[in-house]
């Protein structure tokens, strides 16, 4: 190895074994004295291609940047640092207090990272944690962008977590805790491609949650779309937003809760600013899509943007390859969703489980250098300037650090592409002096201070291919490169307008005083890839590549899939979708509270009543409540009969109706048609067609007449306690309401109805519609059958007619366990205002019907459990009832020395 002169910065060499040490070499064409650390750049911002922020050398009185991905109205990132002592080891220099800058904004979306800034510490000396809405710690992947004063970490969320109110907690080392509340993925935006050509429509789907997770379907909702040369306002209140009825039905579906559709026009980005007003208040995000001339992979996504329930959902691609390509199709999701070859479309052909690396996460393959040989590092990332003033100007607008790397390149050395892309800028640039920029499939490369440029706009230039001569234009002491890099998946609030620290994947980690900077590695973060092996795809080819998944069965959640990544068979990114989609998965509906909240162990008498309020239609649905168990002896068994120990009722209000199951509608048995024309092609039980259970009732008619009726025979049955019955139903087409009719008689075929109710309307075909419709006779002592006439044969002939799970309200709770004991009551009709009460130890039921407290002191959790239809899955809601059952000081504890302590031991006045 030849001999290293002046050594600048120690680096360490990832790249290759092969190479030395970057230091100036001592050659005739590489003079010390000639090459010195660039100041950073005069901080003025204008605008580059593609909505870039770049730095001009003649800053304008009042500066107006207009980055692509921020509130156009805050011009700066983070405010000013005050100027203070670094922190030192040594114990006589004074240490000044650690600042916290607080956070940029309130809201972020799911996808986006959270810097912090620390300002008189290093990352080490700090603790961060997170808590979810429920005050659960939750688990996060900080990345160090920059660990000189002020340090400054990104948050990345993680695959999957609870969306909602976060608190961040940061403890300094005297133990002192700062904290800042914001939302996380309480908004989504999901556009079916993240890239359009010209021209295209848009297709938006949107999400809107509260702050504990819970979906909302009632909010005013403006999405603000703005280019270069227009913007367009969006909104719930002109019905260009569209709020989808499947959100409040809360089932199974691929319809977003809101969506939209925008036709883009020419090449640009697209800012998208999001504002959604709802009960906790109001919340905006900013997001952004691209439109480009063209793309190597034109690329749509479809699958649903909000899980209700956790079952299996499909996720397809359609893809037009453009130019001919072999390699491998890649996509990202959560390792805990559960994944199935997906009938329609192209299944994969490798599963693995994998912790991403830091390229991963930044989808930043590794570069090539963008030169030949070794040269020294002059200035690293994130370094600070000595002027007073320039330090001054960074902060006015909001760059908190230098931007990229310096590497200390002799005039005229010939700088290189560090992987294949398209020249996208090559001209004067600002203080960068004449400058390339590369757009890759991964993001963008940055080359200042040139002196010549080879490349021109629109090119593509291969890996290691030349781009120009380095120099020294623009505002620069002595020549030297200014190479820095931006990814797609990039954080635009963290201080450097998205930029990131490009040694680590150059091969090259910077080391200054014994502290190591690089990108963090998220440490447990697991993730599934799918893999596609694609062959001699040709360009004009069309496929179609798909899977299918189900998320585990917690809510409320929000997961992350993608980005869809294209590789050649040397393992080299060619493409990839630029933004990641967005599932949301919901919490159970309502709320539960409960009356006392306090008791005594083991002591007798009690009863406790539950209060449970719905805030959505939950018509067939369901609530759920545990009785936990502890202790000996435990809580009284839950049960319906009066007169014994834990006697439950369950009793609607304000328009609920508590429901009982009265037939599944699973099997044919007993069903027969009351004239042979009304189902003419047969009645049948169809597993393929029904709302809950294996099967559902189908009518097959064919020349029936008015006065035609079809019925089920059952066990004689007192219904004069009924009022209500609710029941799904489905038909191949629209019907009319009073063209079908609800009859139950007490005579064995149904021939004389006791009562012949009208049934509403149909409204679509091919759709399961709940029905609620009320008894009007009050003699209903001895029921044999019921089942459905007709009333108009032009309006129900050649027809496929199918019901399922009939109700009968009011009922009564059922119970189920043996400690734990669940108490579950079954929604006949419930709309979103509703209340349920359920009374655990009913005095109604006369004496011996109250509870017995458990034996376990403490802090005892009754939980609740809900679902909006029969379809669904009972899930937790955001927050269960407490009962705690504690002794309480004794008399001796109360009365001491001449004083009065009430229960909480707290000393009182005396009373006479």
């Amino acid at each position: 190895m030849r001999h290293l002169a002046t050594v600048l910065i120690f680096l360490t060499l990832l790249h290759s074994s092969t190479l030395p040490l970057f230091a100036q070499e001592a050659t005739p064409s590489a003079t010390p004295a000639e090459i010195q650390t660039s100041p950073l750049p005069s901080p003025s911002l204008g605008e580059g291609s593609e909505g870039e922020v770049l730095i001009s050398p003649t800053p304008s009185p009042e500066p107006s940047p207009t980055p692509t991905i921020s509130d156009s109205t805050e011009q700066t990132i983070f405010n000013n640092l005050p100027e203070t002592v670094p922190e030192s080891g040594q114990s006589g220099q004074i240490r000044a207090p650690l600042i916290v800058r607080p956070l940029k904004k309130k809201t972020f979306r799911a996808n986006e990272k959270l810097t912090v800034v620390v300002g008189n510490t290093i990352s080490s000396n700090v603790k961060i944690k997170l808590f979810n809405s429920d005050g659960q710690e939750t688990p996060v992947d900080i990345e160090i962008v920059n660990d000189t004063n002020p340090t400054v970490l990104t948050i990345r969320p993680p695959h999957q977590f609870k969306a909602g109110r976060f608190r961040l907690e940061i403890t300094d080392p005297s133990g002192d805790v700062t904290t800042q509340d914001f939302t996380w993925g309480v908004l989504a935006i999901n556009t079916n491609k993240s890239i359009y050509l010209p021209n295209e429509t848009a297709k938006l789907a949107l999400a809107v949650l509260d702050e504990t997770g819970n979906m909302v379907c009632n909010a005013n909702v403006t999405l603000q779309i703005s280019s270069s040369s227009s913007t367009t306002t969006l909104s719930t209140a002109d019905n260009t937003i569209k709020v989808n009825p499947e959100c409040f039905i809360k089932d199974f579906t691929l319809q977003p809760d809101y969506e939209a559709s925008y036709q883009v026009a020419g090449v640009g980005t697209y800012q998208m600013d999001l504002t959604a007003t709802t009960s906790n208040g109001t919340h905006s995000i900013t997001d952004s899509f691209e439109v480009r001339d063209s793309v190597p992979f034109d690329v749509e996504r479809t699958t649903a943007t909000r899980l209700y329930p956790p079952v299996t959902y499909p996720v397809t691609f359609d893809i037009t390859i453009t130019e001919d390509f072999s390699g491998t199709i890649s996509e990202t999701v959560p390792a805990s969703f559960a994944i199935t070859p997906f009938d329609g479309a192209t299944p994969y052909d490798d599963l693995n489980l994998a912790t991403p690396s830091a390229t991963a996460i930044t989808n930043v393959p590794n570069l090539g250098l963008p030169f030949d040989n070794t040269y020294p590092l002059s200035q690293g990332f994130g370094s600070q300037p000595d002027d007073p003033l320039l330090a001054e100007k960074y902060a006015r607008y909001g760059v908190i650090g230098h931007d990229g790397v310096d590497f200390a390149l002799p005039e005229g050395t010939g700088v290189l592409a560090v992987d294949d892309g398209i020249v996208v800028k090559a001209d004067i640039n600002g203080d960068y002096g004449q400058t390339v920029i590369i757009q890759h499939a991964w993001g963008k490369s940055y080359y200042g201070h040139l002196s010549l440029i080879t490349a021109q706009v629109g090119e593509k230039r291969a890996k290691g291919f030349p781009l120009g001569l380095s120099g020294h234009t623009g505002l620069a002491t002595g020549p030297h490169l200014h190479f820095g890099i931006k990814p797609n998946d990039n954080d635009f609030n963290n201080g450097y307008y998205g930029k990131i620290n490009p040694l680590p994947y150059l091969g090259l980690i910077q080391q200054e005083n014994g502290i190591s900077f690089t990108t963090g590695i998220p440490s447990d973060t697991e993730v599934t890839t799918l893999t596609w092996n694609i062959t001699n795809a040709k360009a004009g080819d069309k496929l179609k590549l798909g899977y299918a998944f189900k998320a585990p069965n917690i809510s409320p959640q929000f997961y992350l899939l993608g980005p869809l990544q294209f590789r050649n068979n040397d393992n080299q990114l060619l493409f990839e979708e630029t933004r990641r989609w967005q599932l949301a998965v919901d919490v159970g509906s309502g709320t539960n509270t409960v009356t006392p909240t306090t008791g005594t162990p083991e002591a007798t008498g009690n009863t406790y009543t539950f209060t449970f309020s719905s805030t959505e239609v939950m018509d067939s649905g369901s609530i759920s409540i545990t009785v936990p168990s502890s202790g000996s002896p435990n809580w009284s068994a839950p049960q319906g009969t009066g007169g014994t120990a834990g006697y439950t009722t369950a009793v609607g209000s304000n328009g609920a109706v508590v429901g009982d199951v009265f037939d599944v509608m699973d099997s044919t048995t007993n069903w027969s048609n009351g004239t042979a024309a009304a189902c003419t092609s047969g009645i049948s039980a169809d597993t393929s067609i029904k709302q809950e259970g294996s099967a559902s009732i189908l009518c097959n008619t064919d020349g029936e007449s008015a006065g035609d009726w079809y019925y089920k025979a059952i066990t004689s049955a007192n219904w004069t306690n009924y009022t209500a019955i609710g029941l799904w139903r489905r038909a191949d087409a629209a019907i009319a309401a009073t063209r079908i009719q609800f009859i139950y008689d007490d005579t064995a075929g149904c021939g004389s109805e006791i009562e012949a109710i009208d049934l509403p309307a149909i409204v679509s075909a091919n759709t399961w519609e709940y029905s609620v419709v009320s008894f009007g006779v009050t003699t209903r002592t001895a029921v044999v059958c019921y089942g459905f006439q007709f009333t108009n044969n032009a309006a129900t002939d050649n027809k496929l007619l199918y019901t399922d799970y009939l109700l009968l309200g009011p009922g009564v709770p059922t119970f189920s366990g043996s400690g734990p004991w669940d108490i579950s009551a079954v929604l006949l009709d419930t709309d979103g205002s509703d209340t349920v009460t359920v009374t655990y130890g009913d005095t109604s039921g006369g004496a011996g019907s109250t509870v017995t407290n458990s034996a376990t002191a403490g802090v005892h959790t009754f939980t609740t459990k809900s679902r909006t239809s029969v379809t669904g899955t009972l899930d937790t809601i955001a927050s269960s009832p407490t009962i705690t059952l504690s002794t309480g000081p004794t008399n001796d504890q109360l009365m001491r020395h001449g004083a009065w302590f009430n229960s909480s031991g707290v000393e009182q006045p005396f009373t006479f």
